[in-house]
Formats: C-alpha cells, sequence, structure tokens
C-alpha cells in the first residue's frame, strides 16, 4: 500500500463503533498484463471491507454487543473487475444475525458507498 491509499473518510455518529475497516479511497488498477478481468490493487476490493456495529450500553458504558445491529461491507466477486462494493444491513434475530433478510445496497462507485453508510448511520 503507497501513502496516497488512504482509508474512505466517514462520519461516524458516537452510537456506533467501527470493528474492522480496510475501506480505502482508491480507485480499481485493471491488471492489463493479463485478460483476467482482475485488478492489480486487489487487497483493495475483498470480501471482508469493513464492519460497523451499533453499540449497546451495559449500566452506564457502551459497549460492542454480540448479535447487535451491523453494518457490512464487501466485495464480490473480490478482485474482480465485474465485481460491485455490496453493503448489507443485518439485524440480529434471536441469537444470531439474519442475514438472510438484510437490506443489501450495491454499487461499483465507492462514493455512493460511502453516502449509504452514513445515511443509515444516522437512520438507526
Amino acid at each position: 500500500m503507497n501513502q496516497e491509499e488512504k482509508l474512505m473518510r466517514l462520519s461516524i455518529p458516537a452510537n456506533w463503533a467501527v470493528t474492522y475497516n480496510q475501506f480505502h479511497d482508491v480507485d480499481p488498477v485493471l491488471n492489463e498484463e493479463s485478460n483476467s478481468g482482475t485488478y492489480k490493487n486487489w487487497y483493495h476490493f475483498t470480501e471482508d471491507l469493513m464492519q460497523i456495529t451499533k453499540l449497546s450500553y451495559e449500566g452506564d458504558q457502551k459497549v460492542v454487543a454480540q448479535n447487535h445491529l451491523l453494518i457490512d461491507l464487501g466485495y464480490y466477486p473480490e478482485g474482480k473487475a465485474e465485481g460491485e462494493y455490496t453493503l448489507s444491513l443485518v439485524w440480529p434475530k434471536d441469537d444470531s444475525m439474519d442475514w438472510e433478510n438484510a437490506e443489501k445496497f450495491i454499487s461499483k462507485d465507492r462514493f455512493e458507498i460511502r453516502d449509504k453508510i452514513e445515511e443509515w448511520l444516522e437512520r438507526y
């Protein structure tokens, strides 16, 4: 990673915690040396880019709780030019997370993804 590759800037309200972040503000670079349709900088376009979780309270302490509202970001198929960012809003269900009924937002545009993340953070 060079110094030009910075994490995407996000406005995160106080009641959320970023628990994993590899969402960089970088353009994909097509690997023109092969016809594989992959990116040279594939490591910025993987299935595991970001997770943000809603904080809860234990007494007067904010904590990252198990099975709490989650925003998850990945790029599918990872490292491929035909791929897209997939943003998921996942609600807790019983003792697990309800991935099956997660709200999805899909885009190739990282700035649209950033805007949707910020919208969800404010709404929930």
